[in-house]
């Protein structure tokens, strides 16, 4: 199957709709367990937990789009920027999740459990939640389309330049019926 310009545009949509879908699910839960009970305390999302989640997607989208509506030779740069930027942000975001880096949440871990952080919180868990890496997995996968599309433009048709049409030469209508006729 070839990749067409169509083909590729609408996987890119998609692998990048994944991961920002995956990016808003739940990625970590807070859990203490009182008394031999489980109580959650509260569930994160990969954009409230890791800030830069977000104007990083968006960059990528913007790259996406200025892809599609350029040249070739820019179509390389930018896709070779944006398949970069991507692999950047799938290794970023699977270390954050490896280490399970809440740091960012201090404040919400505190109202949630009502033990101020500088107390040192025992009895919380940290439970990782698989959205997290369902975007790592659509980030990566998005990564290798780019670069599958790159190496695809070099066979894309190139747009031909328009030519203007030259207006029909209208004669001077010779009796009454041509002229209405031609002002139909």
């Amino acid at each position: 199957m070839k990749l067409t310009k169509g083909r590729a545009f609408a996987l890119w949509a998609l692998l990048l709709l994944l991961a920002v879908i995956a990016g808003g699910r739940t990625w970590y839960t807070l859990e203490m367990t009182p008394q031999d009970t489980a109580v959650i305390l509260q569930a994160f999302d990969g954009f409230t937990t890791y800030a830069y989640l977000t104007p990083v997607l968006l960059l990528i989208a913007s790259q996406s789009l200025f892809f599609f509506f350029s040249t070739k030779k820019i179509q390389m740069v930018v896709g070779a920027l944006g398949a970069a930027t991507s692999f950047a942000l799938s290794m970023a975001v699977l270390l954050e999740l490896q280490a399970q880096n809440i740091s960012s949440l201090g404040k919400a871990v505190e109202t949630a459990t009502g033990i101020a952080a500088t107390h040192g919180i025992d009895g919380v868990t940290v439970i990782t939640e698989i959205s997290g890496y369902l975007t790592v997995a659509a980030l990566l996968f998005f990564a290798g389309a780019q670069v599958a599309t790159i190496l695809a433009v070099k066979s894309w048709p190139v747009r031909t330049s328009r030519t203007e049409r030259k207006p029909a030469e209208a004669g001077e209508p010779e009796d009454t019926i041509s002229l209405w006729d031609s002002q139909r």
